[in-house]
């Protein structure tokens, strides 16, 4: 079911899951709201499919750690939103662009996630998660 009653772009069902009033579009309950306090707006709370009204439920790179010769990326989300792990090694480049180096395109997610990035060793980079629905 993906209607909007109150056309906040957010589901109703997605915002009653969540403990938002789907008929409400104004305030915490609204797109641009933070039911939970936890710095991410319910569009983006929706977009990373965590949830809106639990603030340790958030999209987030937890720890990097040096592993069998690379990088292991640890993170967390939501389960129902596919998740990129995305890296770039110059955040000032015109040109450069994020390159995917994992993705976990089988719904539902544990909440919970690592990859290791064999080719982290001996250079600068900057590592970040897109999720999409």
């Amino acid at each position: 079911n993906s209607s909007d009653s109150d056309a906040d772009d957010l589901p109703d069902k997605w915002e009653a899951d969540t403990g938002l009033d789907p008929a409400d579009s104004a305030g915490a309950n609204g797109k641009t709201g933070d039911a939970d306090g936890d710095g991410a707006n319910n569009w983006t709370e929706y977009i990373s499919g965590t949830k809106a009204n639990d603030p340790n439920s958030v999209l987030k790179i937890i720890g990097l750690t040096p592993e069998g010769g690379g990088l292991r990326i640890d993170w967390k989300g939501g389960e129902w939103a596919t998740q990129y792990i995305q890296i770039r090694q110059d955040l000032g480049s015109t040109v450069e662009v994020w390159s995917s180096i994992f993705t976990n395109a089988t719904l539902p997610t544990p909440i919970t996630n690592f990859t290791i990035d064999a080719g982290a060793t001996n250079r600068t980079l900057y590592y970040r998660i897109k999720a999409e629905r």
